[in-house]
């Protein structure tokens, strides 16, 4: 994992989360952006030529490694972590980092699901959750994150039931995505 990817991912895991409703925005991009009830990864493709997922690590976590936060969103279970970057493609060949995402997600939750839902290794989680039948987000919080090499990011985190099941997802907005942008430089029909 490269330097500034492991800042990221730290900054994510000790970020102070607010309460959507208390969250004092900067400006009105970042509050459409952080109050997306949807899929996040649909509204990113629709701002570049296309997203590809890296993955930074995936690995089992044992609901006590979890902050207490975190468990009672989850109702304290054992969860698979999933760290990914996000990068766009916004020219031909060209690739910027849009996002770092951490996914807590029930290690049962593909047993408790329809095939069609369960996130493979290689796809969007939000493209694939938002694909079901009963999906609906909630516990929506957002924070600054300051201290990076790149100055203050903002960050959602926020709760995905999926067919009554909780999955937790951490998004990180990097300094190139277009929560940042006034304009979309990219125009789609």
């Amino acid at each position: 994992m490269t330097e500034p990817i492991s800042q990221y991912i730290t900054a994510l895991q000790q970020a102070n989360w607010q309460d959507i409703d208390s969250f004092r925005f900067s400006d009105d991009i970042s509050s459409v952006w952080l109050s997306e009830m949807g899929s996040l990864s649909r509204r990113l493709a629709g701002e570049c030529i296309r997203l590809e997922l890296g993955w930074v690590s995936h690995r089992p976590i044992a609901s006590e490694s979890l902050t207490q936060d975190e468990r009672s969103l989850l109702n304290s279970e054992d969860c698979l972590m999933r760290e990914a970057l996000l990068r766009a493609e916004i020219a031909d060949g060209q690739y910027q980092n849009w996002l770092i995402g951490r996914s807590l997600i029930p290690v049962d939750f593909a047993d408790r699901q329809p095939a069609d839902v369960v996130p493979l290794d290689n796809e969007l989680l939000g493209l694939t959750l938002f694909s079901a039948r009963d999906v609906r987000r909630d516990a929506v919080q957002v924070c600054r994150i300051v201290g990076t090499d790149t100055g203050c990011l903002v960050a959602r985190r926020s709760r995905i039931w999926v067919n009554q099941v909780p999955v937790l997802v951490a998004e990180l907005f990097l300094p190139g995505s277009p929560i940042y942008i006034k304009e979309s430089p990219y125009e789609h029909d």
